[in-house]
């Protein structure tokens, strides 16, 4: 079986796991999203990260663009660190539905620097990233992941 087979959203979206459901609100009682919202939206994370290294696993192009969490998905990160600390439930969850552990792998120091340094290639990739949750994950998860980036019309 191919990965590309597991990589099924809506099995990966019933996914349910009450113990780290029940951390998040403990550990983070004043967080906006709640727990089942915030379990959601990292299933999703994580499912169109996926996809992503695997679409360009064989691609050979100098401009390619990798998943991110931005401060504005803050909460989803929250609820990515609950979810690795059970961490037998995220060991078999990971292998389950993705053939592999998922790593969580911050940026590096000199990523950083390098990010900060190239600022306009760094927003271009992060264009692509919004564009292809657009597409991918729809109008509603772009609102939700990247909120405090968009501008309101309403005055």
């Amino acid at each position: 079986m191919s990965k590309k087979v597991l990589l099924n959203l809506d099995n990966i979206l019933a996914y349910s796991n009450p113990e780290v459901l029940s951390r998040y609100r403990y550990d983070y009682p004043n967080n906006t999203l709640t727990a089942e919202i915030a379990f959601r939206e990292l299933m999703k994370f994580l499912w169109l990260s996926e996809k992503l290294r695997l679409e360009l696993e064989d691609k050979k192009e100098t401009d390619q663009f990798s998943s991110v969490i931005l401060n504005s998905m803050k909460e989803v990160d929250d609820m990515w660190h609950t979810f690795i600390i059970h961490t037998n439930d995220y060991t078999e969850f990971s292998h389950r539905y993705f053939g592999r552990y998922l790593h969580h792998q911050p940026a590096s120091i000199a990523e950083l620097d390098a990010l900060r340094n190239d600022r306009l290639h760094t927003i271009k990739r992060i264009r692509k990233w919004v564009e292809y949750v657009y597409d991918n994950l729809g109008e509603e998860t772009v609102e939700i992941w990247f909120k405090s980036y968009l501008v309101s019309d309403q005055k």
